[in-house]
């Protein structure tokens, strides 16, 4: 998710302000530090499956879901 999606998935659902969010390093991470504050629920994965796998979600390694698999498989 761009920042600007987040900014527009916000003013949609104003609750998710106070819900968990995971994001790359870069642009997206800072924008929405700065939107939500230091004391947001956000954190940082290198990569998608690193995402999933904290999420005890390792069984969909791999498989197609939405287009993340395909975009960041090797």
């Amino acid at each position: 998710m761009s920042a600007s999606q987040f900014d527009k998935a916000l003013s949609i659902f104003p609750q998710i302000c106070n819900g968990f969010h995971a994001c790359g390093p870069g642009i997206t991470y800072s924008h929405i530090r700065k939107v939500l504050g230091e004391s947001a629920n956000l954190s940082i994965f290198i990569r998608y499956e690193s995402w999933l796998a904290s999420l005890g979600l390792e069984e969909f390694k791999g498989k197609k879901i939405g287009n993340q698999t395909e975009k960041n498989s090797p």
